[in-house]
């Protein structure tokens, strides 16, 4: 029995390799991230003049993912390997990313650079389900907090590495220097997606569940997206987040093309602002976000927070100085938090209950990928036409008036709720609790069948948006029982 118990508690080095292979991906992850974005928007820039030609450059890949992304989340799902479901799709597409990045500066043309982009992102999107589904697999659900602490540790740095190379080495106005930056996010990518290879292994449970979905009957794809619709109001919820992400889509295309064009700003000063707007979002918009939820009820925000934020965006329209723009969204961000705060648990709540774990993700982010290249492909067309990059600002602001008709609209038993913070706090206090009286060690004992199922985080979580809006419902009640003196 003893021998037993000093089993049951040594280390599981498997796991210990596992989670080093893990941490690496999101390593590779976190680099290609910060060229993706306004990097590689700069490069196509340089190669051509049309705003039609750079739209579709960036978005290439992403015109195919829309589709793309239930199909690898499905096989995913149903792959069988010795390294298991998941760690193919992982580091092979990883090192594939990798070499793709560090040929990004070098490609002759726009074509050949259109053809790179297509391939790293198809790569991009098979690694990142497997990313997400990955953790709660090696580790389970149970632990799956600390190891996304880990995880998030070591993105931060990559991260950093690759932004301070961009400050101290870009010259807009010197290409060649453009390279390093591409390089050095290419050689981390290339070294995470070898340890992925080489380490990650999923746990025996993780094994066991893959080979019992393999042997169930798949629901099809037309019933795994029917599932959304179970809630009332889920086309006006889902019809409202549609159209603000066209909006937004509309303008992180061609964004740091205007902010280079129009207030002349280089890649430099335009990663020193990201990270201003993000240090404000957390000091300014999280705060007054939270209060924002407080004391307006469900409807009112989804209504009126995307009515005053596309104003916040027409104000970017007469922008010629990049800090404005950081000033602007500084001052919409509580409207964006406050939004998140009230409505996530009602989108939380239309998540598929149907599919295994991979699928529902790519159900879930496929018409999000199409509406944003719609949306961006629409802006592009507008600024060719006219020659004029302000009328990219367009689009989110009405958008916002567009998404402010839907809701007016919105039929939902929890649309005359408020969010109480209070208590959200004490349910996320007392699931903390429960994970801390319950947990087991990062790096000991066995994962359980039903702890590396990631399918149950998904319902859980869903029960938990339930339970939050539930509790809105009650406080709505009481407060309408209650006498008045």
């Amino acid at each position: 029995m003893a021998n037993d118990d000093n089993h049951a508690e040594s280390i599981d080095k498997k796991r210990v390799k596992s989670l080093i292979g893990v941490v690496s991906a999101q390593l590779g992850q976190r680099a290609y991230s910060t060229v993706n974005g306004l990097l590689l928007t700069i490069l196509v820039a340089s190669r051509t003049s049309s705003a039609v030609a750079i739209t579709f450059a960036v978005t290439s890949g992403r015109l195919l993912n829309w589709v793309t992304y239930p199909i690898f989340g499905r096989i995913s799902d149903r792959a069988n390997t010795k390294m298991g479901r998941r760690t193919p799709f992982i580091g092979i597409p990883m090192i594939v990313m990798g070499l793709g990045v560090i040929l990004l500066p070098y490609s002759k043309g726009y074509w050949s650079l259109v053809f790179i982009i297509i391939v790293i992102r198809q790569a991009s999107t098979a690694q990142n389900l497997g990313n997400i589904t990955v953790v709660p697999e090696i580790v389970g659900r149970s632990r799956w907090i600390r190891a996304i602490y880990l995880i998030v540790f070591g993105a931060v740095i990559i991260n950093s590495i690759v932004k301070v190379n961009v400050l101290l080495t870009w010259n807009q106005h010197n290409i060649s220097t453009w390279a390093s930056s591409f390089k050095i996010a290419g050689i981390f990518m290339i070294a995470g997606g070898v340890l992925v290879l080489l380490l990650v292994r999923e746990s025996a449970a993780a094994t066991q569940l893959a080979k019992a979905e393999r042997s169930k009957n798949e629901p099809t794809v037309i019933q795994v997206t029917k599932s959304i619709f179970k809630s009332r109001g889920a086309f006006q919820i889902l019809g409202g987040a549609f159209v603000f992400w066209m909006g937004v889509g509309a303008t992180v295309t061609l964004g740091a093309v205007f902010f280079e064009k129009i207030c002349h700003a280089s890649a430099p000063t335009q990663t020193a602002a990201g990270i201003v707007t993000l240090a404000a979002l957390l000091i300014v918009g999280l705060p007054l976000g939270v209060i924002v939820s407080k004391h307006f009820t469900r409807h009112q925000i989804a209504m009126f927070c995307p009515l005053l934020g596309s104003f916040v965006f027409l104000a970017q329209y007469f922008v010629n100085n990049i800090w404005y723009s950081v000033l602007i969204s500084t001052i919409g961000s509580p409207l964006i938090v406050g939004y998140l705060i009230s409505i996530s648990p009602m989108l939380i709540k239309l998540l598929p209950s149907l599919g295994g774990f991979g699928e529902r993700i790519g159900i879930i982010t496929s018409p999000f990928t199409f509406i944003s290249v719609f949306g961006g492909f629409l802006a592009s067309i507008a600024v060719d036409h006219f020659h004029n990059y302000r009328l990219i600002w367009l689009f989110p602001f009405t958008a916002g008036i567009v998404h402010f008709i839907i809701m007016i609209f919105l039929k939902s038993e929890y649309r005359d709720t408020k969010t109480n913070i209070k208590r959200v706090k004490n349910q996320l206090k007392e699931r903390f609790t429960l994970l801390r009286q319950n947990r087991s060690s990062l790096f000991k004992g066995e994962v359980s069948q039903k702890d590396a199922d990631g399918n149950v985080f998904l319902d859980n979580l869903e029960k938990w948006a339930t339970e939050v809006l539930e509790s809105g419902l009650k406080d709505k009640t009481n407060k309408t029982d209650s006498p008045d003196f």
